[in-house]
């Protein structure tokens, strides 16, 4: 078999592969509403309903650069009052101040 055509096939199986992982993943975060500290709440509002003025109490735990990117570990307050941890990933050039996300720590 040429080089070429199993460089092809072996991306190929690779994106079928990736395909099938993300549809399983949507379908998952799709069935439950309660994913990633977001829920309707009792009276069945939308989870992208939020209260604008409210405080997220963003937390920076740690920061680092990895080949020009900057990558902080942080955790905020969810809509149900839970604290989620997450990663802030700022491209090179995009750097903002730890004031514009209001991060504290």
């Amino acid at each position: 078999m040429e080089a070429s055509l199993r460089e092809f096939l072996r991306w190929e199986r690779h994106a079928v592969t990736t395909a099938c992982v993300m549809t399983i993943l949507i379908a998952e975060c799709l069935s439950n509403k309660a994913a990633f500290g977001q829920s309707p709440g009792a009276s069945g509002a939308s989870p992208f309903n939020y209260d604008a003025g409210a405080s997220l109490d963003v937390t920076q735990i740690s920061a680092s650069v990895h080949k020009g990117v900057t990558v902080r570990d942080i955790t905020y307050t969810g809509t149900n009052g839970a604290t989620n941890p997450a990663y802030l990933v700022i491209p090179e050039g995009m750097e903002s101040s730890r004031q514009s996300f209001g991060a504290t720590g």
